[in-house]
């Protein structure tokens, strides 16, 4: 699920999802978690979770175990390959597909 909030609550500070993870949220039964960033520095943030609801514990809890587990087990970079439209699929790379006019891409980790 992806968050997004309007400029003005933005700049009332009454949301601040991170831009960077495209505004990724859960929500389970009436509980809402978003990630969020600060800085920490001139060249780094620091990735926080913020949750609202009766289940907020709980829900912020699986949200930290959900994001170790990226962490632990997620390559460094995605490899995206690129080949014209004609190409046929048992030619591309396996992955996410994405077809395009001119292109089709392929997205794996």
């Amino acid at each position: 699920m992806g968050l997004s909030i309007s400029a003005s609550a933005r700049g009332l500070g009454l949301a601040a999802p991170a831009v960077r993870w495209s505004g990724a949220a859960l929500y389970d039964g009436g509980t809402l978690a978003y990630l969020t960033t600060r800085p920490v520095s001139d060249d780094a943030d620091e990735l926080g979770i913020v949750t609202s609801g009766p289940d907020s514990h709980k829900l912020s809890a699986q949200t930290a175990d959900l994001l170790h587990s990226w962490g632990q087990e997620r390559p460094a970079q995605p490899i995206i390959t690129a080949y014209p439209s004609a190409t046929p699929d048992n030619r591309l790379e396996a992955g996410a597909r994405i077809t395009r006019p001119d292109t089709r891409l392929t997205i794996s980790w």
